[in-house]
């Protein structure tokens, strides 16, 4: 086992991820190769001896002491079988042992590399076939072939692999990013509308006990207020809990049909607000839904930001044609316009949110007032969407 974790890290380090037993069964093949070539030969001439002198020195060092550069090994099998075919045999178990050696620096050295060993091996063989000092060379010849090709093909399946590995590693990290960016704005809008209502009442409190003395009101809002914290607090740990990669039932998400209850929590901080919701919501799905609540949520969030006190006319129009969303708004005296600038979970979110599921996003100033429109359309014909959208006009 040690000597398999041996071999599997010196792989890694060299950037090599073969599965180790095709190194270990490679190099038994060659100690099985030399010891037929020594077996034909025996007792062998100083030529024969000293080739496989330093082919068996280049194994016990690859798996005792560690990896060495393939360039070497493959020159290595090419010196130690020109040194056996002093003494040639029929057949010759020798070549054999070179096309391994071939297919083996082929699979783990590049590509200018394994040529020159590959082109040392056939000039090898070549030279005595010609001379005709060698039986079956050509068969050599195509072995020492198909062994280059085979080790170069390996090598190509492991950068391509490696590339793969690399992209999905790529992907993972982007689609983590897009879920950290998704829920940080998940955050932000249940943050800033349960502050927003939160603090609605609040001042609704306040003010019913400094102006009206009215301690019934100001603990009815203050209810309100603790009801909306505790709110909250419960969709901030749900949302939160979607970084845990435990595997779970992941907990619902709003839709469209709990704009009205959005809406309700507004009105019931004193915030003017007529809403309207025409056509069924059973078709709506979920990502739309969302997309259209949390706009629908940051809207009112800016109105009470930025112009408290204002009238608010709010409304949803579900037809074939897709969803709508108007939220308009009056500019009370003392309310103002703010820019967008709170790095994009604003005007920008909305408008990436809606960008996201395909849909058209508007807001801007209207008839002395501000209005903010969202359009998720359908697969409906052309003439049902214009519709639509003179619906929000």
């Amino acid at each position: 086992m040690q000597l398999v974790e041996h071999v599997k890290h010196r792989m890694a380090e060299q950037g090599y991820d073969y599965p180790v037993w095709i190194a270990l069964f490679c190099n038994f093949a060659l100690f099985v190769g030399m010891g037929a070539s020594l077996a034909q030969r025996w007792p062998g001439t100083a030529g024969t001896w000293a080739g496989l002198a330093i082919m068996l020195a280049t194994e016990i060092y690859f798996l005792a002491v560690g990896w060495i550069p393939r360039w070497s090994f493959g020159l290595v099998y090419i010196v130690g079988t020109g040194l056996l075919l002093t003494q040639p045999e029929t057949p010759d178990f020798a070549p054999f042992t070179l096309i391994l050696a071939v297919a083996i620096s082929a699979a783990t050295s590049n590509l200018i590399e394994s040529l020159i060993i590959w082109a040392g091996a056939m000039a090898l063989v070549a030279v005595p076939t010609f001379q005709g000092n060698l039986d079956n060379g050509f068969m050599y010849l195509l072995g020492i072939e198909f062994g280059w090709s085979a080790g170069f093909m390996l090598l190509f399946q492991q950068r391509q692999l490696q590339q793969e590995r690399k992209q999905q590693q790529a992907r993972a990290i982007e689609v983590a990013t897009d879920e950290r960016r998704r829920i940080a704005r998940e955050v932000h809008d249940v943050v800033a509308h349960s502050l927003s209502v939160t603090m609605l009442h609040v001042t609704g409190a306040r003010r019913a006990l400094e102006v009206d003395r009215d301690v019934d009101d100001a603990v009815e809002s203050l209810r309100e207020a603790e009801r909306l914290g505790r709110q909250a607090m419960s969709d901030i740990r749900k949302t939160v809990g979607l970084l845990d990669k435990s595997e779970g039932v992941a907990p619902p998400e709003p839709g469209i049909e709990d704009v009205p209850t959005l809406m309700k929590d507004f009105e019931r901080a004193g915030f003017p607000v007529r809403f309207e919701l025409d056509g069924s919501t059973e078709g709506v799905s979920p990502a739309t839904g969302l997309g259209l609540y949390r706009i629908a949520q940051e809207s009112m969030t800016n109105v009470a930001k930025h112009a408290p006190g204002a009238v608010v006319d709010a409304r949803v129009q579900v037809s074939e044609a897709g969803v709508a969303l108007l939220v308009r708004n009056t500019l009370p005296n003392g309310s103002h316009v703010a820019p967008d600038r709170d790095g994009g979970t604003g005007l920008a979110g909305m408008r990436r949110r809606t960008q996201a599921l395909g849909g058209e996003f508007e807001a801007g100033p209207a008839d002395e007032g501000w209005v903010v429109r969202a359009i998720f359309p359908s697969n409906a014909d052309e003439q049902a969407l214009c519709r639509l959208r003179r619906w929000m006009q």
